[in-house]
């Protein structure tokens, strides 16, 4: 699980509290955790914890999150490495799909057995 700060949309706000009002959960706080590999959220509340789920559920009319990753919490970029383009340019050593040369000669002495041996 790839977990991370998420600063929620006003609208996702606003889905949230619609469903943890009724249910008992109280008031939505943020930041929210965002899983990035599933798209889930863990929602704070002052009633507990509760993971919604983008595209589906309580978000099913939220295709994607709307928000903003945040603080010392937000995704950190790789590091960059720079490497010179790989050509397609064919070498001695390429190796190309054939008839492999054991079956060339399989299919030469199949073919003297059945039609030049002497009878």
């Amino acid at each position: 699980m790839n977990n991370v700060s998420y600063q929620p949309s006003g609208a996702e706000i606003a889905i949230a509290q619609a469903w943890t009002t009724p249910n008992g959960y109280g008031t939505v706080l943020t930041p929210w955790t965002l899983d990035t590999d599933s798209l889930t959220i863990t929602c704070p509340t002052s009633g507990g914890n509760v993971t919604f789920g983008f595209g589906r559920g309580v978000f099913a009319s939220v295709p994607s999150p709307g928000g903003s990753l945040t603080g010392a919490g937000a995704a950190t970029p790789a590091a960059t490495v720079t490497a010179s383009p790989i050509t397609a340019t064919p070498t001695a050593a390429t190796t190309v799909a054939g008839i492999s040369p054991v079956v060339l000669i399989g299919i030469a002495v199949g073919v003297w057995y059945f039609f030049f041996r002497k009878k």
